[in-house]
């Protein structure tokens, strides 16, 4: 079995079990399912090696990464009288097990850290054993995964898991209401500024019209032809604003400029002032700021989304602002259904049955037993063998292991001693990072897909992206940030589900521009205070481990910003074969997979 390495969460769980002819406890036991057939009674005990006691940090609690043990939930046995491979029938039952939070020193076995279940039925003749269990009830603020136990299907085909779609059920069409707001003042201000600047050529102002019409041309995104090409921009309240912002400061200095006409571009401020409140610059701050007057905080509180996963597009046909869901520049925009949360903590072994005849782990030999599986330990006490009417006490040959991958992601900006550089033709602009560094605000990973009995990806399932929003250090739970230097940031953990053979898996990281403005892929604008996208493609080929995302094990990027040529405004659909890659890959075999990765 594999080992979780360098993923000390717990250490390894193992299932052991015990009867009696009498009852005791019964309500310790929850059997969901009619087990079929003869069966004995037994008492299950579930072990885990190496539990630290709970610590206080929630907010990384999903993925355990404190090294506290959170417990375990939705704990299901499936019997079996021959080993279990794919397609295998299931057809002695489903038993579950009570969850619990923590051991009881009188009741459990403190020594090998173990919780006692008594009074389980166990089939007659069952020699190996489906074990599944989760952290934490139902699905969680930053973790979730749905399992289904078919009830017509008692085969391993009828046994999946699913991550939870943070919006399964929006379209295109949704977005048109839930962002009506901020359509309706992009559409307002377009008006606006389209009669100012039909209304200064009309009296003459020509440079102030050239000046509006480059206004315009920008603030639409186009490229500027005589039949222009209009590409889609970030359409959340956040961008939105910072392009408002824009071309609010834009109309002020036009109006300080052009006095004689500073009625027109006054009129595009006054458009923008209805929806928001405009503050004067403070020297030695020399621009307005605008804030919300009603921040429709879209697609945030509305979905729980990525700025960037809502595109805003002009319609050249209409003369209007919409959201679009196609592509920019033929680069697909992945659907808003499309998203997931992270995988939440889940447990899984499929092991072979030891037997005894006799009661053994109440006994005080096996409470001084300070291991599982050692040559003195309880295994050793234990023949691999079916399960009869004379058996007394069951265990796992196996440990548990963990049935997820954690993805832990590090960034830093560093070129080798030379500039950043941003996107701008002809001639790039050096781009100043913030002395804090740019902060991580999501980490994106695409290629997920629904998981089978074992695990492994379900062929021809759909494949989905995990937006990951809580973001900090594993160490100490603080943010994380992209700070120029050689130094990495600590890492941010992300419970993932495995993928499958060789398959490139392309992943984003979600930054915020606590900078200034700068252009990146395809003359795309990121202005300040917005959030922008790094792509990058993990590729296992040639190394010791052929799978990007393993169970049981981590996987490290270690991302490098060397420069924001390739940073884009939105996030691109992970599947897209026309991605920008904003770094390259050089994979390291550590222990798991590392990925050190330099966004360029």
């Amino acid at each position: 079995m594999r080992k979780f390495l360098k993923f000390a969460f717990v250490g390894a769980i193992a299932l052991t079990g015990f009867g009696f002819t009498s009852c005791s406890s019964d309500e310790d036991f929850d059997e969901t399912t009619t087990l079929p057939g003869e069966a004995v009674k037994t008492a299950f005990t579930i072990s885990i090696d190496n539990v630290k006691a709970p610590a206080t940090k929630q907010t990384l609690a999903e993925a355990q990464v404190d090294n506290a043990f959170k417990g375990m939930s939705e704990i299901v046995l499936f019997p079996a009288t021959a080993a279990i491979t794919t397609g295998s029938t299931l057809d002695l039952g489903k038993i579950s097990l009570a969850n619990f939070d923590a051991f009881d020193a009188t009741n459990d076995l403190p020594t090998v850290k173990a919780k006692v279940y008594t009074d389980v039925a166990i089939p007659v003749g069952t020699t190996d054993f489906l074990f599944y269990a989760a952290t934490g009830t139902g699905n969680q603020p930053n973790g979730a995964l749905t399992a289904t136990y078919s009830t017509t299907n008692n085969t391993t085909a009828g046994i999946t898991f699913d991550l939870a779609k943070i919006q399964g059920s929006k379209t295109v069409t949704d977005e048109q209401t839930d962002g009506a707001a901020i359509l309706q003042i992009l559409n307002d201000v377009d008006a606006a500024l389209t009669t100012q600047i039909n209304a200064a050529n009309t009296d003459g102002a020509t440079a102030m019209e050239t000046i509006l019409k480059n206004a315009q041309t920008a603030y639409r995104y186009s490229d500027g032809a005589a039949t222009p090409t209009y590409k889609a921009y970030a359409g959340s309240s956040k961008s939105v604003k910072a392009m408002l912002e824009d071309l609010y400061n834009t109309a002020k200095t036009l109006a300080t400029t052009y006095t004689a006409v500073a009625t027109y571009p006054n009129a595009i401020a006054t458009a923008i002032e209805t929806a928001f409140t405009a503050t004067a610059p403070v020297a030695p701050a020399t621009e307005y700021t605008l804030a919300w007057k009603t921040d429709p905080d879209f697609p945030n509180t509305a979905y729980s989304l990525p700025d960037g996963s809502v595109a805003v597009k002009f319609n050249s046909t209409t003369g209007k602002f919409a959201y679009d869901a196609a592509s920019v520049d033929g680069l697909s925009i992945s659907a808003i259904s499309k998203y997931t949360k992270p995988a939440k903590l889940y447990y899984t072994i499929n092991s072979k049955g030891m037997v005894r005849d006799e009661v053994y782990l109440s006994t005080a030999e096996a409470k001084a037993k300070t291991d599982w599986d050692g040559s003195t330990g309880i295994t050793a006490e234990y023949t691999e063998a079916a399960v009869k009417q004379t058996t007394q006490s069951v265990i796992l040959k196996d440990k548990v292991q963990y049935a997820v991958g954690r993805f832990d992601v590090k960034v830093r900006a560093y070129n080798e001693g030379n500039d950043i550089t941003d996107g701008r033709t002809p001639t790039a602009d050096v781009v100043t990072i913030p002395a804090t560094g740019y902060p991580v605000t999501g980490v994106l990973v695409g290629g997920q897909k629904q998981v089978g009995w074992n695990f492994q990806p379900v062929s021809g399932a759909e494949e989905l992206t995990i937006y990951d929003k809580t973001v900090q250090s594993n160490e100490d739970g603080s943010a994380i940030y992209a700070v120029k230097g050689t130094a990495y940031s600590k890492a941010n953990s992300t419970l993932v589900l495995e993928t499958a053979e060789t398959t490139i898996i392309n992943v984003a990281v979600e930054f915020e521009n606590t900078g200034d403005d700068f252009i990146g892929v395809n003359g795309m604008l990121i202005p300040k205070g917005t959030k922008f996208y790094l792509v990058g493609q993990l590729n296992p080929a040639g190394k010791t481990r052929t799978k990007v995302f393993e169970q049981d094990y981590i996987t490290t990027a270690e991302l490098t910003i060397k420069d924001l040529k390739n940073a884009y405004n939105i996030v691109p659909d992970l599947r897209s074969p026309k991605l920008e890659f904003g770094f390259a890959v050089n994979l390291e075999w550590q222990t798991g997979n590392t990925f050190t990765v330099n966004f360029q």
